[in-house]
């Protein structure tokens, strides 16, 4: 078995805590629907500790897709261009990528949980911007993910650009 480093381990984290948290969602939610219906006493925390574990979910969960490059594409489309066309459609994907990771996920998740930090959620009082900040993080996971997957493109031995020199 293969050691990872420390590095490898920390880009593993969206993978852990969206198993993590997939399992507390759930979990709670059975919990919730079993006291409100079957004992008649629903818990009244539960929706917001759903509603922030799927927040966190969805984005870091957009951030492991993007590791492992399972993104939904259009691939019989572009499976039918040249070769060349190809190789610049796949890297203007990854611009378009680093782009809105970026500016939506990282700049504009970074305002919004900046301007969300005196907004509380009403039962357990958390601030939102503990919920928020799952996109700045995301966008920054995306953004080393497709780094990373350029990276490999351009120094993989079978590249297009290295075969056609």
């Amino acid at each position: 078995m293969r050691k990872k480093n420390l590095f490898a381990s920390i880009l593993d984290i969206d993978d852990v805590f969206g198993m993590i948290s997939l399992v507390i969602i759930v979990t709670v939610t059975i919990l919730s629907v079993f006291m409100r219906y079957v004992i008649g006493d629903p818990i009244k925390w539960t929706e917001e500790v759903v509603l922030a574990l799927f927040v966190w979910f969805t984005f870091l969960g957009a951030s492991s897709a993007t590791k492992w490059d399972k993104h939904i594409g259009i691939d019989f489309i572009t499976d039918l261009m040249p070769a060349k066309i190809q190789t610049v459609l796949k890297y203007f994907r990854y611009l378009l990528l680093i782009a809105v990771s970026g500016v939506v996920f990282i700049y504009l998740g970074w305002n919004l949980a900046i301007r969300a930090y005196h907004k509380l959620t009403p039962v357990l009082g958390i601030k939102y911007t503990y919920i928020d900040l799952a996109l700045p993080l995301a966008g920054i996971l995306i953004i080393i993910h497709t780094l990373r997957q350029v990276w490999e493109s351009l120094t993989q031995k079978n590249n297009i650009i290295q075969r056609e020199e």
